[in-house]
């Protein structure tokens, strides 16, 4: 995985335990990992990298509070799984566990 080189602000994150730093030749930001795997089998029973992914997009951005992104999740999910309650529960468990877990390469 070849990427140009970019200013130090930039930040890349990757779906994976990994960290692949060392094939992100000339890349000079930071770089963020999450497994999303292991998360979302963990909360909702299968691959479903979505939601972990969106999770972490949001806690490397900053740009939405933790509290506040997790409300505005939450009221989302009630609309759209109104007769899936363990959608929900699952769901709103992957993006809990995702903040915890998005690493710092």
């Amino acid at each position: 995985m070849a990427l140009s080189p970019h200013p130090d602000n930039t930040k890349a994150l990757v779906a994976t335990k990994d960290t692949h730093k060392s094939k992100l030749n000339n890349y000079s930001g930071k770089v963020y990992t999450i497994d999303a795997r292991k998360i979302s089998i963990a909360a909702l029973g299968k691959y479903f990298p979505n939601t972990p992914m969106l999770a972490a997009i949001v806690k490397v951005s900053g740009c939405v509070e933790k509290e506040q992104f997790l409300l505005d999740m939450k009221t989302s999910y009630q609309h759209k799984f109104a007769k899936k309650p363990e959608v929900i529960d699952g769901n709103m468990k992957a993006l809990e566990m995702t903040f915890d877990a998005v690493e710092e390469a």
